[in-house]
């Protein structure tokens, strides 16, 4: 694999490491090819000489091919860059090309052939690998690719997972802004569209959830810059009409069309519109869709030439679909004059005024709780008003740009761009909350503060990097607390660029070692989440640097350090106050020279920090504890093992020489000095550090020591005591052997070459070691050493990761001034990467190890599989020892020799593929590639030999597990246990499959694509594993099923070959653990998504399910409930109209891909595959059938148990009959087929052509369409007029009248150009008969079990059982619906008496069943012949007064439902008589009655009604409020609360917006170029515009009248009061939020006195509430005056203090959410009156209004608190105290208290920073007045305790070094608050 380099800035020589590395051997040829491993002849291993020279050269120099080397292409440059950078030859660009396109080919005979699914899929796939590869595709390659791609995608009836599979590569193909633009191809808009519109939402009867919409909606999304921008007066006339105001479905769906499909190059015309629309609407899901939009679209166009009009004529216009057009709107008149300047205003491209109202709109979209109003969103709560389906769209991403103005083709006009100043006050906003926010104890949110502040470090580190550091200190030095100190050390890590990258802050590195020696204490075995935090710490900065001094001083340091002391000369961090005039934001400025000097000095001390690192590392190790199979401790001890040891080996890589003799001794000496059994690991990992920088230094100084140690060990019986348990515990005695191991292993890490030395030596040992070592912990650790000493010779691997090149860390430049270079960038192409490739002599060395160890160890274990060999513990010993090193072995060598696979064995590997029914040729194959393999000649001996001994070890492990199995379980567990694992290392290592490859590319998990195929011996060992899988003992067979489930993503065939032993193994008769293990590793995903997903399969695996039940054992039951559950996920329905479908456009996209390729497709493929389909689809609906008839059959058994029965879901007839089982569950499945069935039916009946069949679009024959000649207001006042009168029949059946869904139709704000309507249904003839002739068998079916009575009485006995509901089922309603709309009334008769009788019936559960039936028939009988409705509605008519009069309280929600049925998405004169005795009874309640139960359930009924009919209930708004008014006083709160919601309700409803004409395009027009202060949407509140006056007068009245003390609530003026808080409450709360405000405008004075009642808690509650709820919605830019008077005239005027007291926070609350809208000579008068009240006769006024005043500057501009602060100054040097009995001193004291709160709120206003104002102000002006009159101590000292609280916080968390005001501030405080400063630790 090759990378390609990144886009937007260079990455670090460890990221080109890390990157390539991960690209190495075999993966490219594992990705790309399938692999049969076979048998070969075994070569004479006598005739092997391991001296043998190899033939020919092992290695070639590394040749880049000429079309690669020689080229000019900035794209073949790249691959040029990294060709250079891997270790072995890549293919040339021409090869490639052909391999790309055999696969082009290969696709279009896919799509010719309509093979889809596995054709293309596979094919499909290969594409995506050969990309990874970063070879360049050909610019009309590319073109023609995305059109075919895009076409398969909207192609009627595409499989969901074929649309997905294309949709990324589609993505592949056209991400590039680059490489492909609208000039080079143009895509249809309306086929997506169509999609996607008529899948968003669903139908009543459709309850499948499918991804189409979130894949439609994420392909335009992504694809909108390809739709012509001529097609956006199109889209709008499309979009703009769908809008309906009282529906946020409809608002939010229309918008998501808009913001996705609407080209975004050309906004000029539609951005006006959206801002307009926007503003009218109260949704946080609306909002969040247009910020992200609004934040792209600004983003794009900071270049002005995008937006050009005159582009738009210059590109080609080639793309429309059939449907599509390009409407002649009015075009502006063009600038011809000047060149195009772009779409910039005031900010950006938006206007001032647009600007504000966007950080309104981000305010509010944050959420932000406030302290005494709590939540302010009202948003959230008018979302709950939309409907589930749009959750289903892909939610909002968001992007940032960084660094684009820096690059040279940057097109942002200079003058706007962003400049250094905009930078630095961009972090100075942002920093304090960052630095506050770090210390949050909410993971989310302090993971977001590490990445902002590692953005702001990195763009202005000088102002980031220092408070981090004065944070630093008093966290790591004090320990204050645990979690201080994390949130430190973290936001240190976040900042580490501008610590140790000269290039980022070139000041930055002093700090450096003064840091990393507060952070040695962080290495803490008792803190893990600190070790954690401190090693990465470390690991980040560490890869940046060198450590080491620049002169030759460094070869003598010193070593014996006092451990975790603060070492001598080590410069502290400076947090001392910086002098005045000094901004504390910045450091002292000085030269590089001088900050060089500075670094220098340090610099020798690294040595010493280094050495107490180490130290503190090795007591870590020691402390752990003993180790438990293997590993230290639990999973915490492993992984702060792995932590510290990652940390030390970044450190160790960029050690100076000196530095590394020094740690190398030091390690050396601990590691010789010492034995811990609980560190073993831990020194395994320590000495793999070092040994990772020098192997060869590593190897001299350990391999002799630990050599020695272990033959000394071994003679003296260590490892003698024979054991195979993986959880036995290593002997004491044992350990010193074990440690040497370790160290060994350790030592053995890097550079094969360095063991060549050692050979002999490490022969000898590794022969030692196989025959002296018996116990578990011996054999496994001498088998781990082999396997690294073989990784080690044979891998392919970087040698080195610096951060510098090789060449440069060893110039002497860089041993001089490295300092110079921390941080080091490199473009991709001056990487320069060493690599360890096998040599001749370490492949010597390897067949060596083979031949002279692992054959003989393999010999062995042939030997013990002998006829007549006793298999006791010393056979199993023996067996799981000798395995042990041959499995270590072939672990070892996963990239020594290449396998090959025959063009036979390919064959006979397509016929037993996964991929069933499919020719060989569309399994996809490809050309293996160059990947790295040592050895990958087949003809070289050394690859035969290597290949002979793996075969011979295959077959020896199939030979094994035979022998074992039929050995019973003595003695064997442990064995087998080394058996699996062995068969894993054998079937599996192979690439580089132990690193991160598959991590990084999460698409290589696939499961067919990445497969490699098998032959002969491994079939032997797939049959054993499956074996291993069914076994008796659980710990077997889950270790095997692993391993199986993991050949499953690598051998093709696999499942296929599997599942007929796990299907044999359900059989009756077999063992329990046996079924268990075969029902177990169904389970898996793997085997249960293969066996359910396709159809063919499917039937095999149902029915062995089905039979399962002849095992009744509940944890077998279980088993099989799991694999059901799985399955079904995973089970297909079939359907396969998409091969029906004819699309043109993808025909035509086919022929222009085939026209770009070279070669020529050989047409009889297309052929092959074309008939292999039709027969495939052909076995797949035999296979559906089979599987039908097989579940019905086996369900309908009466010994088949229920659950098994629910799985029964296909047969009409056995469905029907299910649907009265007395299992609920069985009905509930049953009812659900059934309306599935039904849907179809009328869906099959109904389309003409595939097409709609695919779109599940009918064609309703009573359907017509109407034009509009004339979308005038009147139009559409007319159109609404009509649901009110009556239908007259005759008139309907000739001229369409009927609506249905007109929510969502049209019309609210702009008519399109036609819209549809339905015609009444003939008297006498069904226009939907005949039913589809394939679906009359069903029908009968149906007919047959419906005219039976007793299946509706027994139906009506389920339906009226007790359910614990106190609604309507719409399951049931629809289940009945079903039936009577494809049979008519046949059935009515037989249902008749059943619900008559359940009708007479007064219990609740009897009135449901009732209200149930008669909802289905209603329904089901829509477009019924209207004699047949007629005579329905004559029977049910008479009953309608009965049963909506009835008084039992728990029947009112009954029927309620059963009315929102009804009245849901229909015309409501289709239920005429229901709507007629639903208003009379509504006009004729009586409100004011004593009982309100009859009231209650009318006006319930009433509710249902208007709210289920939306905005057709129009035309009875006015009447029904006239009635409502009529009560506004009734004494019932129930009555009123029904009250306020129809006020709410009916305001929406008559919401209108104001265009001309009520069309798209004038009203986009009119948008534009109307007025900002035109009302175009309508969003003034002016419908109960007299109502609210003529409450605001009333009010008075009734106030006067008003009741004293506990009768207060029944007053009039309180009850009325509680109705107007609901009412604008909920109209708050509603997407016409913004409406409101005419409303509460007029009432304000009254809800302020309503907030001082404290005789009616719930009113004066209610009020505060509303207030501040009202705060959260941005208001009409009109009214944002007027209401700041009516806070200010009531703050001024009103008597009541208390009022005054409510407001003043009000005031502040509401300039926080409304603030950017609030013009400047408002925020004057609004200070203005805040300052007033200071000097307010009432202390408290006075505080609060102090309190207010700070807040309100906290959040204002700074320019007016330096003007403040002079009024305060002055107010209080003119407030001289006269005597006390004058009588002006009240009036003075109160002035002089005015001026200390003044000065009070101003220092509060900065909570985190002290001003250069702020010192004087205290100690020449507050100071004067500590010891004034006790009257003003109480208000001065409540501001001095809070200001003291504040300065305690700067104190220690500041971000400024200012003066010290400890003594200023307690001199001023009463003793009470001193000693509480005191206490706080303020000194």
């Amino acid at each position: 694999m090759h990378l390609a380099p990144p886009e937007t800035s260079a990455p670090t020589k460890q990221d080109l490491l890390t990157r390539t590395s991960n690209y190495l051997p075999p993966f490219s040829q594992s990705c790309l090819t399938r692999f049969t491993i076979h048998a070969m002849n075994i070569p004479d291993l006598s005739s092997l000489g391991l001296d043998d020279p190899p033939p020919g050269q092992a290695l070639q120099i590394v040749a880049i091919p000429e079309d690669i080397a020689h080229t000019t292409d900035r794209y073949m440059l790249k691959l040029r860059a990294y060709a250079k950078s891997i270790p072995y030859s890549i293919e040339p660009n021409a090869k490639m090309q052909e391999m790309f396109e055999f696969i082009l080919c290969r696709i279009t005979q896919c799509i010719e052939a309509k093979d889809y699914d596995p054709g293309l899929i596979q094919w499909d796939s290969m594409i995506s690998y050969w990309m990874m590869l970063k070879y360049p595709i050909p610019k009309e390659k590319r073109i023609r690719l995305a059109i075919l791609y895009y076409q398969i995608c909207i192609t009627p009836g595409m499989p969901g997972h074929v649309i997905e599979s294309c949709a990324a590569n589609l993505l592949n193909f056209t991400r590039s802004l680059k490489k492909i633009s609208i000039y080079d191809m143009r895509l249809p808009w309306k086929p997506l569209y169509d999609i996607l519109s008529k899948d968003l939402f669903l139908k009543r009867r459709q309850f499948e959830i499918s991804l189409t919409s979130w894949y439609m909606g994420y392909i335009a999304e992504n694809i909108r810059r390809f739709f012509h921008p001529a097609a956006i007066e199109e889209m709008l006339s499309t979009f703009v009409p769908l809008m309906n105001g009282t529906s946020l479905s409809s608002m939010l769906a229309s918008q998501y069309y808009m913001l996705s499909f609407l080209p975004a190059s050309h906004p000029q015309s539609y951005l006006p519109m959206l801002f307009r629309v926007w503003e009218s609407m109260n949704s946080y899901m609306y909002d969040e869709r247009m910020i992200q939009f609004l934040a792209r679209l600004a983003e794009m166009h900071v270049d002005p030439t995008i937006s050009d009009p005159a582009l738009v004529s210059s590109i080609p216009d080639d793309a429309r679909s059939e449907d599509e057009g390009r409407p002649a709107w009015v075009k502006e008149t063009p600038q011809t004059k000047w060149r195009w300047s772009g779409i910039s205003q005031d900010v950006g491209i938006f206007s001032e005024r647009e600007w504000d109202f966007i950080m309104c709109k981000c305010l509010a979209s944050m959420e932000i709780p406030l302290a005494d109003a709590g939540s302010l969103g009202t948003g959230s709560s008018a979302d709950n008003q939309a409907t589930f389906e749009l959750s289903r769209l892909p939610k909002p991403e968001w992007r940032i740009r960084w660094h684009e103005e820096e690059r040279a083709d940057c097109k942002t006009p200079t003058h706007r761009r962003l400049n250094a100043t905009m930078r630095r006050e961009l972090v100075k906003s942002l920093r304090t909350v960052a630095l506050l926010a770090m210390f949050s104890q909410d993971n989310t949110t302090v993971s977001n503060i590490q990445s902002c502040l590692k953005s702001m470090s990195v763009m202005e580190p000088d102002l980031i990097l220092h408070p981090i550091l004065e944070r630093a200190a008093p966290a790591l030095e004090a320990l204050v607390e645990t979690q201080r100190t994390t949130a430190v050390i973290k936001a240190l890590g976040a900042v580490a660029p501008a610590l140790v990258c000269r290039d980022v802050y070139y000041a930055g590195a002093k700090h450096l070692l003064p840091v990393l020696e507060l952070l040695l204490p962080g290495i803490d075995l008792n803190d893990p989440y600190k070790t954690f935090c401190t090693t990465s710490f470390l690991v980040e900065v560490s890869q940046y640097i060198k450590f080491g001094e620049l002169t030759e001083a460094e070869a003598s340091v010193a070593s014996d350090l006092p451990q975790g002391m603060t070492l001598h000369n080590m410069p502290k961090l400076d947090i001392t106050p910086l002098p005045d005039g000094v901004d504390f934001s910045t450091d002292v400025q000085l030269s590089r020279e001088e900050e060089d000097a500075i670094l220098k000095n340090t610099l020798g001390n690294y040595a010493d920090w280094i050495a107490a690192f180490l130290r503190r590392v090795i007591v870590l190790f020691e402390n752990l504890p003993e180790e438990a199979t293997g590993t230290a401790g639990g999973q915490t001890e492993v992984q702060l093992v792995d932590s510290v040891s990652g940390a030390f080996s970044q450190i160790c890589v960029h050690l100076s020489e000196p530095l590394y003799d020094m740690v190398l001794n030091m390690v050396f000496d601990y590691a010789s000095g010492n034995v811990r059994s609980n560190a073993v690991r831990a020194i395994h990992q320590l000495v793999e550090c070092v040994a990772n920088v020098s192997p060869a230094k590593t190897l001299a100084k350990f391999l002799g020591f630990c050599s020695r140690n272990i033959c000394a060990e071994l003679e003296h019986g260590a490892s003698s005591l024979r054991s195979t348990s993986p959880f036995s515990t290593p002997l004491p005695s044992d350990a010193t052997l074990h440690w040497n191991l370790a160290i060994l292993r350790g030592a053995m890490y890097n550079d094969g070459r360095a063991t060549l030395k050692y050979k002999n030596e490490l022969l000898s040992l590794f022969k030692l070691l196989h025959k002296k070592t018996f116990s578990k912990r011996g054999y496994s650790s001498s088998g781990k050493l082999v396997s690294s000493t073989l990784l080690t010779l044979t891998h392919t691997y970087p040698l080195e990761n610096k951060f510098v090149n090789p060449d440069e860390w060893d110039s002497e430049e860089f041993r001089n001034n490295h300092h110079r270079y921390w941080g080091r960038l490199y473009k991709p192409e001056d990487v320069k990467l060493s690599w360890h490739v096998p040599t001749s002599e370490e492949i010597d060395f390897t067949l060596r190890i083979f031949k002279e160890i692992i054959e003989p160890a393999l010999d062995l274990l042939y030997g013990l599989l002998e006829p007549g060999v006793i298999h006791d513990a010393v056979w199993r010993n023996d067996f799981c020892r000798h395995l042990s090193l041959v499995r270590n072995a072939f672990a070892g060598i996963p990239t020594f020799v290449k396998e090959v696979i025959s063009p036979e064995e390919l064959r006979q590997a397509n016929e037993t593929s996964d991929v069933l029914h499919e020719i060989s040729e569309m399994i996809a194959n490809i050309e293996p590639l160059n990947s790295g393999f040592a050895l990958d000649d087949p003809s070289d001996p050394r690859h035969q030999y290597i290949t002979a001994l793996k075969t011979r070890f295959g077959q020896f492990l199939h030979k094994a597990s035979v022998s074992l199995r039929d050995q019973g379980e003595e003695n064997t567990v442990d064995a087998v246990h080394m058996l699996i694992r062995s068969i894993r290392t054998y079937m599996m290592e192979y690439g580089d499959s132990r690193d991160s490859y598959y991590v990084q590319v999460d698409r290589y998990n696939s499961e067919l694509n990445i497969t490699r195929q098998y032959a002969g011996q491994k079939d032997a060992l797939i049959d054993d594993v499956t074996e291993w899988c069914l076994w008796n003992y659980a710990t077997i067979r889950e270790s095997s099923q692993t391993l199986l489930q993991a050949l499953c993503g690598s051998f093709d065939g696999l499942r296929r070959r599997s599942l007929p032993v796990l299907y044999k193994a359900l059989a009756p008769g077999t063992e329990d653990d046996r079924m268990k293990g075969a029902l177990w590793t169904l389970n898996a995903t793997v085997f249960a998504k293969y066996a359910a997903g396709d159809p063919i399969l499917a039937t095999e695996l149902i029915e062995k399910l089905f039979a399962s039940q002849h095992n009744e054992k509940p944890s077998i039951q279980e088993c099989v409930s799991n694999v059901a559950d799985t399955a079904m996920g995973a089970f297909v329905e079939p359907c396969f109209v998409v091969y029906d479908v004819e699309n043109p456009a993808l025909t035509l996209a086919c022929e222009g891909l085939k026209n770009c390729l070279q070669i020529r497709p050989d047409e009889s493929i297309v052929e092959r595959v074309r008939a292999q389909r039709i027969a495939r689809v052909k076995l797949w609906n035999d296979a559906s059938a089979k599987t039908t008839q097989s579940i019905v059959r086996i369900a309908k058994s009466p010994d088949t148990h229920w659950k098994y029965s629910i799985i029964a879901r296909e047969h009409v007839q056995y469905l029907l009959e299910c649907t009265h089982d007395s299992n609920f569950t069985v009905r509930y499945y049953a009812q659900r087929a059934i309306l599935k069935i039904s849907r179809f039916i009328k869906l099959r009946t109904l389309s003409h052509g595939s097409v709609e069949l695919a779109l599940e679009r009918n064609s309703n024959p009573l359907k017509r369409e109407i034009h509009v000649d004339n979308p005038s207001h009147e139009f559409t006042d007319t159109f609404l007029a009509q649901f009110r009168a009556p239908l007259d029949l005759q008139k309907a059946r000739k001229v369409p009248m009927l609506q249905n869904q007109i929510s969502m139709a049209t019309g609210w704000l702009a008519w399109p150009e036609t819209f549809s309507a339905f015609l009444a249904p003939d008297a006498t003839t069904f226009s939907f008969l005949p039913w589809e002739e394939n679906c009359t068998d069903a029908v009968d079916a149906l007919r047959e079990v419906a005219l039976k009575p007793e299946f509706w009485k027994s139906l009506s006995i389920h339906y009226s059982s007790e359910n614990h509901s106190d609604v309507c089922l719409q399951d049931n309603i629809s289940c009945v619906k079903s039936i009577f709309q494809i049979l008519l009334d046949e059935p009515f008769e037989v249902l008749r008496p059943i619900v008559e009788k359940l009708l007479e019936e007064q219990e609740k559960n009897k009135q449901r069943g009732a209200a149930e039936f008669v909802a289905g028939l209603i329904a089901g009988s829509k477009h019924w012949p209207t004699d047949k409705q007629l005579n329905l509605w004559e029977w049910f008519s008479p009953y309608i007064p009965k049963i909506l009069s009835q008084r039992n309280n728990d029947i009112v929600p009954i029927w309620t439902s059963f009315l929102e049925y009804v009245f849901t998405n229909r015309d409501p004169r289709r239920v005429q008589p229901l709507v007629d005795h639903i208003m009379h009874d509504f006009n004729t309640a009586d409100f004011n009655s004593e009982s309100t139960s009859d009231t209650v359930k009318s006006l319930s009924y009433f509710r249902a009604f208007y709210e289920q009919l939306g905005w057709k209930f129009t035309p009875w708004v006015e009447d029904s409020l006239r009635r409502y008014w009529r009560d506004l006083t009734c004494e019932h709160d129930d009555v009123l609360a029904y009250i306020s919601e129809f006020m709410t309700t009916s305001n929406k409803m008559m919401w209108r917006p104001n265009p001309s004409i009520c069309r798209a395009e004038v009203f986009v027009r009119e948008c534009k170029f109307s007025t900002i202060d035109e009302d175009v949407m309508g969003i003034r509140g002016l419908f109960h515009e007299g109502r609210t006056l003529e409450l605001a007068k009333k009010f008075k009245t009734w106030r006067n009248e008003r009741l004293p003390g506990v009768r207060a609530f029944q007053s009039t003026y309180d009850r009325v009061g509680v109705l107007v808080c609901r009412w604008l409450f909920q109209s708050i709360h509603d997407t016409s939020a913004i409406s409101t405000f005419d409303y509460i405008l007029p009432l304000m004075p009254e809800l302020f006195r309503f907030t001082e009642i404290n005789d009616n808690d719930d009113l004066a509650h209610r009020a505060k509430v509303l207030l501040n709820r009202m705060c959260g919605v941005v208001h009409p830019r009109p009214l944002i005056n007027p209401i700041l008077d009516a806070m200010f005239s009531a703050i001024q005027t009103s008597p009541s203090w208390r009022v005054r007291l409510k407001i003043l926070p009000l005031v502040q609350v509401y300039y926080f959410r409304q603030g950017p809208i609030i013009s400047d000579i408002k925020v004057v008068e609004m200070l203005e009156v805040i300052c007033r009240c200071l000097d307010d006769e009432i202390v408290e006024v006075r505080e609060m209004a102090a309190t207010t005043l700070s807040g309100i500057l906290r959040v204002s501009p700074r320019r007016s608190v330096l003007a403040l602060k002079e009024r305060f100054v002055r107010l209080l040097k003119n407030s001289s105290l006269p005597d006390r009995k004058s009588p002006v001193y009240n009036n003075a004291l109160r002035q002089r208290h005015a001026g200390i709160l003044g000065i009070c709120a101003l220092v509060d206003s900065y909570p985190y920073t002290v001003e250069k104002w702020m010192p004087d102000l205290l100690t020449t002006v507050l100071a004067e007045h500590t010891y004034d009159p006790d009257t003003v101590q109480p208000g001065e000292n409540a501001g001095s305790a809070d200001l003291t609280t504040t300065i305690f916080h700067r104190s220690k968390y500041s971000i400024s070094k200012g003066r010290s005001l400890a003594a200023v501030v307690l001199h001023m405080m009463d003793p009470r608050i001193s000693c509480a400063a005191n206490s706080s630790g303020f000194q």
